[in-house]
């Protein structure tokens, strides 16, 4: 395996997927109430944005495609066969970093 620096969010999120399997319905309601969070202050996001690596229009992309894939699946989204699961947790993954 390779070392986790060296992974890229997809080798991550499945190496997630495989050292939690029971927490990823809890992660997924996690990440559905920081979604709703966002979305329920979007005006207030959009006026403090100063993250530079990532514009508040792209993490907002990332938040619909999350509630797309939840609305569809619920939290068996990483019981996907197409790998929507896996890829709403890549996207998250990528912007956990700028959550800080």
């Amino acid at each position: 395996m390779k070392p986790l620096h060296q992974m890229n969010n997809l080798e991550r999120a499945y190496l997630l997927a495989r050292l939690f399997p029971d927490e990823l319905k809890a992660l997924t309601e996690f990440f559905k109430k920081e979604a709703e969070l966002f979305i329920s202050n979007i005006e207030q996001v959009f006026n403090e944005w100063t993250e530079q690596h990532i514009s508040a229009d792209q993490w907002f992309n990332f938040i619909d495609n999350f509630q797309r894939r939840y609305s569809r699946n619920g939290t068996r989204l990483y019981r996907n066969k197409e790998l929507s699961g896996i890829s709403y947790l890549t996207d998250m993954m990528h912007c956990l970093p700028f959550t800080r």
